[in-house]
């Protein structure tokens, strides 16, 4: 799974409670620019010590267990620094 999938998945789960993101937005104080980079999973632009914090309000807010969105969003991020160890891996064998 990448990060734009698991953004995806954020979305699908708001749309299903029929969220907006301006509702998102006025619950948890967190702008909307910022909620969709989050549903885009372009959590790189998003300031790294939040990124959290905002996770599990979003969650919260959604009557989402907050621990099992942080969970799924670890995970991916721990996928990801497999593949870029394995990659840095491969580069490294002399030809």
């Amino acid at each position: 799974m990448s990060l734009e999938t698991f953004g995806e998945e954020l979305r699908r789960l708001r749309e299903q409670k029929q969220m907006s993101l301006a509702a998102i937005s006025e619950a948890t104080r967190i702008s909307e620019k910022m909620l969709e980079a989050m549903e885009a999973g372009r959590f790189s632009i998003l300031p790294q010590t939040y990124i959290r914090a905002f996770l599990r309000a979003y969650a919260r807010v959604l009557e989402l267990n907050p621990e099992e969105i942080l969970k799924r969003y670890d995970a991916v991020n721990q996928e990801i620094r497999v593949a870029d160890d394995e990659r840095m891996s491969r580069s490294k064998i002399p030809a």
